[in-house]
């Protein structure tokens, strides 16, 4: 993940709250920004990284849950097995997904 995950540009993206007052994830708005593009191209399976630690291979609709269990932890980055389109959920509850020119 580290190696073809692009470390830079996400600045100049619109970035959205996923979680509620109370730090819980918002399970639509998380669906739509950081899954939305995966599900539109039909991607079944992500790479999911919480930390260096901490990542799964997981089928697009367990990502919500997975991501619950571990917001806050880290900058948790999602990308397809290709290394094409990308989400980031940073460790303040914010998250931004995109892909690249094809």
């Amino acid at each position: 993940m580290r190696a073809h995950f692009p470390a830079t540009g996400t600045g100049r993206l619109e970035w959205t709250n996923l979680v509620d007052e109370r730090g819980l994830l918002i399970e639509d708005r998380a669906k739509v920004v950081l899954l939305d593009q995966y599900v539109k191209r039909n991607v079944t399976e992500v790479l999911v990284e919480v930390h260096r630690k901490l990542g799964d291979r997981l089928p697009v609709n367990e990502v919500v849950s997975y991501l619950q269990s571990h917001v806050g932890q880290g900058e948790i980055r999602i990308s397809d097995r290709e290394f094409t389109m990308f989400a980031v959920m940073a460790i303040n509850g914010v998250g931004v997904s995109w892909r690249t020119a094809l």
